[in-house]
């Protein structure tokens, strides 16, 4: 049963609109100009093949027109985006967000007011009931006055894992289909459980066991993210291999190491007389080190009960960079040493690179990975990727959806909006 203080009757479900998606087609440029000077917006079923795109966001129609008015100017876009779309859609890479980015509230816009979201963030809170004592929407959402155990691993991770298996599936209701799909560490469970490698309820299984065995562990250990590359690191850490380790490489100078808090120091002073900078990270524990050690055993136990398929969408693995085979994934041992390995970010933006992927779309409460990827030069040369959020902390969450959908739409990588004027609000 849901948590009744959350519960919503969505037969009658009408949320209280105050912004809006606008958009506008065309066969040709001055035919787009000639609907938009007419605010002919496009109608619900139009033909969405038509290349000349306008998308805009307001709140009142207003608004809109005073956008229309602006994009005829030939003004700079302010709330609004505009072009052509090619012929064939630009591919899309969702890129599914790590630990860190958690915080209490995310995602609440969305689920008060939009039925999709929401359904699927209920369906993780129940899939999730039998294994967390305090239930996700008090987690997520805590009652006026009271606090939120979110930063607490053992709730943090279902809580990351449960908001983006919800953006995913309202990005997919809105056509946007995703070539090939990452996640960063505990990101790569809601990306597999998007690829069908196994179920939304072994999925929810398996990071609960996760949460909760990471934190049983002894708190301490430390991480920091050290700028320079895997060689030099690799080389700083070499006398404290048995208590420190590389956690993740998130780019080509930037290096992420965890362990023994007292070796994490000496590490840092090496580095510092060598000029090498570093920033120690606010962590509750040394995640993919070896003071994980102690629960790898049971988590693997738990893993071995799950029943694993091939992923139906292409998957770049954590522990190797590269796109997965359907049996490196479908074993126990293969997330058993996920919980452990360095987390190979960098490689597998690489990856995304080779593969000609045109649009990085975070699937996440805030654009962590899409900021780190903006920082990964592509080896191959050629254009860089448009990098766009779902969500993000601090800004009004329909604005930030809408203005990525725009992008999505007006180059032909997302479906039109189900109405005229689009679509929900705060």
């Amino acid at each position: 049963m849901i948590h009744d203080t959350l519960k919503r009757d969505f037969t009658n479900f009408r949320p209280p609109t105050a912004a809006h998606l606008y958009t506008f087609s065309a066969a040709t440029e001055e035919e787009l100009r000639q609907r938009v000077a007419r605010f002919l917006p496009d109608a619900a079923g139009a033909d969405g093949q038509r290349p000349f795109r306008l998308a805009l966001w307001a709140s009142e129609q207003d608004e809109a027109v005073a956008k229309t008015a602006a994009f005829l100017r030939g003004d700079a876009p302010q709330g609004w985006v505009s072009g052509q779309a090619p012929e064939t859609p630009p591919t899309v890479a969702f890129l599914c967000t790590g630990q860190g980015a958690q915080y209490v509230g995310m995602g609440r816009a969305l689920y008060e007011t939009e039925p999709r979201f929401r359904r699927a963030l209920d369906a993780c809170a129940e899939g999730l009931r039998p294994y967390l004592p305090i239930p996700l929407p008090d987690v997520l959402y805590p009652p006026e006055g009271q606090s939120s155990p979110i930063d607490e691993t053992t709730y943090t991770q279902p809580a990351l894992f449960a908001i983006e298996y919800a953006l995913a599936q309202l990005w997919l209701a809105w056509g946007v289909r995703p070539a090939v799909v990452l996640g960063h560490s505990v990101g790569e469970y809601a990306a597999a459980a998007l690829t069908g490698v196994f179920s939304l309820a072994d999925g929810l299984k398996l990071i609960a066991a996760r949460g909760r065995l990471m934190g049983a562990l002894p708190a301490g250990g430390a991480m920091a993210a050290v700028f320079a590359d895997e060689a030099t690191v690799a080389a700083a850490l070499a006398p404290y291999a048995d208590r420190v380790a590389i956690a993740a490489l998130n780019g080509p100078a930037q290096t992420v190491i965890s362990g023994e808090e007292t070796a994490v120091t000496h590490i840092l002073d090496t580095l510092k007389k060598a000029r090498v900078r570093a920033r120690p990270l606010v962590v509750s524990h040394a995640f993919h080190s070896p003071l994980m050690d102690p629960m790898l055993d049971e988590f693997a136990q738990i893993a071995a009960t799950v029943r694993y398929q091939p992923p139906q969408i292409p998957l770049v693995s954590n522990v190797t960079g590269r796109l997965a085979t359907p049996e490196l994934l479908a074993t126990a041992q293969y997330w058993r040493d996920h919980a452990r390995a360095a987390v190979r970010f960098a490689p597998a933006v690489q990856t995304l690179y080779e593969m000609g992927i045109a649009i990085f779309l975070e699937i996440g409460p805030q654009p962590h990975l899409t900021g780190m990827a903006r920082r990964i030069p592509n080896e191959r040369g050629g254009a860089s990727p448009l990098l766009l959020p779902s969500i993000q902390q601090g800004e009004d969450a329909w604005q930030v959806l809408m203005q990525s959908w725009a992008q999505l739409w007006v180059l032909g990588a997302a479906d039109l909006p189900p109405t005229i004027a689009n679509l929900y609000s705060r």
